[in-house]
């Protein structure tokens, strides 16, 4: 049975009408000003997350995506909340320090300007990620290349895009980066291809023929997974210091996950052949 909602989210929500039942003792609440300020805060908060949440489980339920997965919309709603969270706190502290949100945005004239300078890279990233998660630029799990990173989509922050390249590493990049930089989005251009391109140095003997049958090789037990005779190993481009190369394969579906671990596991046996040669040549 699919699961839509985690035990964490039912925690929150009962968290959450927890709060909301306080407001049944606002009068008594109201003769602590300082706690009355805090619960009509926390209460705003609890409502817009029963609000957020339910339209999230109801998405979810819509497009058959469980609680252990996630896309730009849901990541999308969870940055909105964060923010919202973030200011109600904000407005939450000038109560405490007796300026109203009215005072505080028609007294900050003289500041406004150096307020401007500080948060304009913060809000230009969070902006970027909002545009990128809405218009679906990238989605989470695909593959993508942005300037010289390369990877897959593993999470979209308030600021920042969370990208695993071939290698495993976590690659954390600005929204505002990303959006400013020229995208190849390899799950929409290739779709079930998978291309690794590499170097390597002609001062180096290698036997193309054992090259490419020591990357197919490797890559035997993701049989089931790949179409049977679409790997090729090609030259690309002939050069004084080094030989690129291109070897593509074309998978059965379309399965970020698989094609990613099918790529590291390509890389690795690469670097293994070429060590060998090397070492080889030197003995």
């Amino acid at each position: 049975m699919k699961k839509f909602i985690s035990n964490r989210i039912i925690l929150k929500y009962l968290v959450a009408f927890i709060l909301l039942l306080s407001f049944y003792w606002k009068n008594e609440l109201d003769r602590l000003p300082y706690l009355d300020q805090a619960f009509g805060t926390l209460r705003s908060i609890a409502i817009v997350f029963v609000f957020l949440q339910t339209v999230v489980i109801i998405y979810r339920i819509r497009n058959v995506i469980t609680y252990d997965r996630t896309d730009n919309i849901i990541r999308s709603v969870t940055n909105a909340f964060t923010v919202f969270i973030y200011f109600s706190l904000f407005f939450l502290f000038l109560k405490y320090n007796g300026v109203s949100p009215v005072q505080f945005f028609t007294s900050i004239s003289i500041v406004a300007a150096a307020v401007a300078i500080i948060s304009k890279d913060y809000l230009t990233a969070i902006l970027s990620g909002f545009f990128i998660s809405f218009t679906k630029v990238v989605n989470i799990g695909e593959y993508i290349t942005v300037g010289t990173s390369k990877g897959v989509v593993k999470d979209i922050k308030l600021t920042k895009l969370l990208l695993e390249n071939d290698q495993g590493e976590l690659i954390i990049l600005s929204n505002e980066k990303v959006f400013q930089s020229d995208i190849i989005n390899h799950s929409r251009s290739n779709k079930r291809q998978v291309i690794l391109d590499f170097e390597l140095s002609p001062s180096q003997s290698y036997n193309i023929e054992e090259l490419e049958n020591s990357l197919i090789e490797s890559i035997n037990k993701y049989t089931d997974h790949i179409v049977e005779d679409s790997f090729s190993l090609r030259v690309d481009q002939i050069l004084i210091d080094k030989i690129k190369f291109t070897f593509l394969y074309t998978l059965k579906k379309l399965e970020t996950e698989v094609a990613s671990e099918i790529r590291r596991k390509t890389l690795r046996n690469l670097i293994k052949f070429i060590q060998s040669k090397h070492n080889t040549s030197s003995v």
